[in-house]
């Protein structure tokens, strides 16, 4: 079988198992699981984007490892916050999880990636959306074509994107040690997250 000419990448945090499990089953006591109008993300697959790079050619991905070491971090602490929102797109949607603390560590992070990027000459395509750091917890199907009754569902919670009750979640925090770049694939009709590359930051709690 001949190798695919692209991969799809992207370069992310991974989550602590105590937290994937805890927000596991949050998402199967709020009925998210059971429900027609929504997918949860598979436990296995929780985690936080950094930067979605796309379908990148093969001849890139050495010179994108390379720009994860270039980030010069020390490790930093990461909290997730116990209010939920949700977006619904044209024909689709989500339901996240906020970060409080680390989000500014993120977002210096995915700054410098993009810039390395740029400067590198690899072309990805941008989320043009300011950078917000989040966990996807479910995905919302057939968002527009069914948004009456998917508000209604998530009306308990707040409708018009306000946060989410907790329904106490207390998914906690957690140490980040490093970043991951991942390859993204189809088996068994479902997507699958592969680790590529690691680059692990300074062992040193604290500001930069």
């Amino acid at each position: 079988m001949e190798e695919s000419e692209t991969k799809r990448l992207f370069i992310a945090v991974d989550l602590p198992s105590a937290i994937k499990k805890r927000v596991t089953e949050f998402v199967k006591s709020a009925r998210l699981a059971d429900n027609k109008y929504f997918r949860p993300v598979p436990q296995k697959n929780l985690h936080i984007t950094i930067l979605f790079l796309g379908n990148i050619e093969l001849n890139q991905e050495t010179a994108i490892k390379k720009l994860l070491p270039a980030i010069k971090i020390k490790n930093f602490d990461i909290s997730v916050g116990n209010n939920l929102f949700f977006s619904l797109g044209n024909s689709s949607g989500i339901v996240y999880l906020k970060i409080e603390r680390g989000a500014r560590e993120l977002k210096f992070i995915c700054e410098n990636l993009l810039k390395g990027m740029l400067n590198s000459g690899i072309n990805i395509k941008a989320d043009k959306r300011p950078f917000m750091p989040h966990i996807t917890i479910a995905r919302i199907k057939n968002g527009t074509k069914n948004k009456n009754d998917i508000l209604n569902l998530l009306k308990p919670f707040n409708p018009n994107n306000a946060p989410l009750k907790p329904c106490g979640l207390k998914p906690g925090e957690f140490n980040c040690k490093k970043i991951i770049l991942k390859q993204s694939v189809t088996e068994d009709g479902s997507p699958v997250y592969k680790n590529i590359y690691s680059h692990p930051f300074m062992q040193i709690t604290g500001d930069r």
